[in-house]
């Protein structure tokens, strides 16, 4: 199901390409139509630029009622595909909607012109994609930039403000793209690259641990060590991964799992599905961390989910349990960043 999935926009695509290969054939000739003038007469009076209008927002609405390419929050996907395609293309992005309201109202329009526009009816719903999304918007967002680029040249008659306004442009975008990618790039709390201690981990765990063997973790950098593990550690990291590894059955997730209305603003904001308020593991866990290793109710959680392992990441939250834990249970690593008990 996840292959057929993730094929979705890469379908799609091709049927688009399809289409609008036929497209333009067929403007390329001449076709005799035969209409009588009452028809001829309606399609004259028919407001195209109002209708694609209409067809525009219905586009950009589809990932919100429907299951497609997107899960999770519409509204933080929509920002999170503003922001990137920002990141790539610099100041730029702001020309693109003077581009798209000057070929929507363009009064004479060609068959390139609504070629494009019916391609990006196709193209917005597809941006929505997590994996191909940010391939698939920026083509077509350049294209109005390029038109809103254009028309701003054709504007300025003065030839050195021209050729101002093309240096400033280029220089921004080089700058920007600069400072992003490369100035922010060092020291941060948020980092997205592996500490080579977490990685030492994550292979000796690997190697030494079984496989699927259930962990009590701090979290912290346990996220990515869990990664290179390749599956020998698990722990309810996220709501899916509950059921993956076993720590919910398939009935107990569909009783945690709540519906939401349209009408609702989580559904934007959250989803269609969230999981019910007090059902997360992973917030059991963290509940767990202000008791003892002996408490009974630390002990019923480890029994409950037949726990072999403690990890612990000493960047995360300490909490009372791992005070209790160097004192009762046989450390069996230490890397200095990554500590594993044995329960």
């Amino acid at each position: 199901a996840s292959d057929v999935y993730k094929r979705q926009p890469l379908i799609f695509t091709v049927i688009l390409i399809y289409i609008g290969s036929k497209i333009k054939l067929a403007t390329k000739r001449e076709m005799k139509i035969s209409v009588n003038s009452e028809k001829l007469a309606l399609l004259k009076k028919a407001d195209f630029t109002h209708i694609y209008i209409c067809l525009l927002l219905c586009s950009i609405l589809i990932p919100y009622f429907m299951k497609l390419f997107v899960v999770g929050s519409r509204y933080q996907h929509l920002i999170v595909m503003l922001i990137t395609t920002a990141r790539y293309i610099g100041p730029s992005i702001f020309l693109v909607l003077g581009g798209l309201i000057y070929i929507t109202y363009k009064k004479e329009k060609n068959s390139h012109d609504w070629f494009i526009l019916i391609s990006t009816l196709f193209f917005i719903p597809i941006s929505y994609s997590h994996i191909y999304g940010k391939f698939i918007i920026i083509p077509v967002v350049i294209f109005y930039i390029a038109v809103a680029f254009k028309n701003c040249l054709f504007a300025i008659s003065s030839k050195r403000l021209n050729t101002f306004f093309i240096i400033f442009v280029i220089m921004s975008s080089s700058l920007f793209s600069s400072y992003y990618n490369n100035n922010r790039t060092g020291d941060s709390q948020n980092y997205w690259y592996m500490d080579e201690k977490t990685y030492q981990a994550g292979i000796w765990t690997r190697t030494y641990i079984p496989e699927n063997s259930h962990v009590f973790t701090t979290i912290g950098s346990v996220w990515r060590m869990l990664a290179i593990s390749n599956g020998h550690i698990e722990f309810p990291s996220l709501p899916p991964l509950e059921l993956v590894y076993g720590f919910v059955d398939k009935h107990e997730a569909l009783n945690n799992t709540v519906k939401i209305s349209y009408t609702n603003l989580d559904y934007y904001f959250e989803g269609p599905y969230i999981q019910q308020e007090g059902s997360s593991k992973l917030g059991e866990y963290e509940w767990m961390m202000n008791f003892a290793i002996k408490d009974r109710r630390v002990q019923n959680l480890i029994e409950k989910y037949n726990m072999k392992y403690i990890v612990y990441d000493t960047a995360s939250r300490r909490g009372k349990i791992m005070s209790t834990v160097e004192e009762n249970n046989d450390l069996i690593y230490d890397g200095d960043r990554i500590k594993i008990w044995l329960v």
